[in-house]
């Protein structure tokens, strides 16, 4: 258990951000009343924000799927980017995560990365939205 502790010192995560800041949203049609859209299902910003730190802080609870794969393939200098694309339904909840690039095709750790965030608990949100987000795993040394 100590050498796995140890192992997982040595990896670092660096948060590459949002690969699309805004999250696709749709705007119903304009009201006949007044002709602007009514924007009763957008989420608003600082919801968005929420999202993507949680996105930033959980990449320290994801990392351990990196030291599982540098396990497996016993290879402590391996570096991993990935990006995923997720859907984050109205109640928070991470739904139809899929990988959409991944630097190390490893089946075990794409299944445990997509494991891991549709455990992320989100906030609440007016409509469901979709988005990309992507991780880059290396060595500490």
């Amino acid at each position: 258990m100590s050498a796995c502790i140890r192992f997982v010192g040595i990896a670092t995560v660096v948060a590459l951000g949002c690969a699309s800041n805004r999250p696709r949203q749709r705007l119903p049609p304009p009201t006949e009343a007044t002709g602007e859209a009514v924007a009763e299902d957008v989420v608003p910003p600082e919801k968005l924000e929420e999202i993507q730190l949680i996105l930033q802080r959980k990449q320290q609870d994801v990392a351990h799927c990196w030291t599982d794969e540098a396990e497996r393939t016993h290879n402590r200098n391996l570096v991993i980017d990935v990006m995923f694309k997720l859907t984050i339904e109205r109640e928070g909840r991470a739904n139809d995560v899929q990988i959409m690039k991944n630097s190390m095709p490893s089946k075990e750790f794409e299944s445990c990365l997509v494991t891991m965030v549709r455990g992320f608990d989100f906030p609440a949100i007016p409509s469901a939205q979709e988005m990309t987000w992507e991780y880059r795993f290396k060595p500490l040394y």
